[in-house]
């Protein structure tokens, strides 16, 4: 299977260094493509093609080191699963690993608390596979329309999922920009994972909170309907002028071959969307 994949990460308008990383693998070669906000065509391998969206946190150079590490040491987990291992399972695996080497890191004095979120995708045949730790997020752009697939664990998608009206009513509250894990932080994660059956004519579209935070989703879905290949730039163009207060990551794989299947007549995105784990918000109080 074919696709074209582009990435941009960008320092953004106010952070004086960019803790975020970006990367698109494939993991039958185990080489690295080498993004830029051009989309490229590859063929998908046999083993499957990662691409990920990691945000540091940390300061002083932590975050960067937290975010790269845990992008390296997914690739080695991944290059040492079994090639007939589920490809959820191996990319779950990857991210416990990644979490692993993170929480080591992190014990030294001068990275103390440094930690990072992670969205990844594994696509595999005609499946995606994401692991969610964080808030930066995964789309699906079908027929028109974009759909979040994947869930913030953040304190104010707390309160959403415990029925509390209104939590955009935080304001500037320091409460709306927790998370409420990370890789790094926690020596056990609860990895989000969701599956998606692939559609002729999909595009996946990883992005941090520099990117969300800022631009609305009918916005990003209006810049990949019209300008689809420039779409990376464009969107990290427009995080930066609506003030760019953070480090700003957008990767974009778009399905490139006609041996996928279409999408139904009737079919609705829900019927090709399969939740494998959920992150455990917890019960209403």
């Amino acid at each position: 299977m074919f696709l074209t994949v582009c990435g941009v990460t960008d320092t953004g308008r106010v952070r004086t260094n960019n803790e975020d990383s970006i990367a698109v693998v494939d993991l039958s070669t185990l080489e690295a493509v080498e993004l830029s906000g051009t989309h490229q065509l590859i063929e998908i391998g046999p083993r499957g093609l990662l691409a990920v969206v990691s945000d540091g946190m940390g300061g002083e150079k932590a975050g960067e080191v937290a975010s790269a590490l845990s992008i390296q040491a997914m690739h080695d987990s991944l290059a040492e699963a079994p090639a007939d291992a589920d490809a959820g399972a191996r990319l779950r695996e990857a991210v416990v690993h990644a979490n692993d080497r993170v929480c080591a890191a992190a014990a030294g004095k001068e990275r103390r608390g440094m930690g990072a979120t992670i969205i990844a995708l594994l696509v595999d045949g005609t499946h995606a596979w994401t692991a969610e730790v964080g808030d930066s997020r995964a789309y699906v752009f079908r027929d028109g329309k974009l759909v979040q697939i994947s869930k913030d664990q953040t304190y104010v998608q707390l309160l959403i999922e415990r029925g509390i009206p209104n939590p955009a009513a935080l304001g500037g509250s320091q409460a709306k920009n927790v998370i409420l894990q990370a890789v790094g932080k926690l020596p056990e994660l609860a990895i989000a994972q969701t599956r998606v059956a692939l559609r002729r004519g999909d595009v996946l579209l990883l992005c941090s909170d520099g990117l969300h935070g800022l631009v609305p989703q009918d916005e990003i879905e209006a810049v990949l309907a019209s300008h689809l290949d420039e779409a990376a730039p464009l969107l990290v163009a427009l995080a930066n002028d609506r003030g760019g207060n953070d480090n700003v990551s957008v990767v974009i794989a778009a399905l490139a071959d006609e041996s996928v299947p279409e999408a139904g007549p009737e079919e609705d995105f829900e019927s090709t969307r399969e939740t494998i784990q959920s992150f455990p918000f917890g019960a209403p109080p």
